[in-house]
């Protein structure tokens, strides 16, 4: 079994800092982005699906299967 963690999407990334910035004007003292859920949580990788429009991999999200590119993917290992 393949566990793997994804990063963010860019727009997730720009909305939490929009919204720190709104409530605070201090992005200095934003928070620490590995406490974000994108960053801890962990998805089992079912499958990598190759095709001419890019390269994806199948993983397990609250048991729904999603579709996330290759390049969101980080932290893969076996277990």
């Amino acid at each position: 079994m393949r566990i793997c963690k994804l990063t963010p999407p860019a727009g997730a990334c720009r909305m939490c800092v929009d919204t720190w910035e709104t409530m605070s004007g201090d992005v200095d003292q934003m928070p620490d982005c590995n406490t974000c859920t994108y960053n801890t949580k962990e998805y089992e990788v079912l499958d990598f699906i190759h095709t001419f429009f890019g390269s994806y991999a199948l993983i397990e999200c609250d048991g729904t299967v999603q579709r996330v590119s290759i390049s969101r993917i980080k932290d893969l290992r076996e277990v």
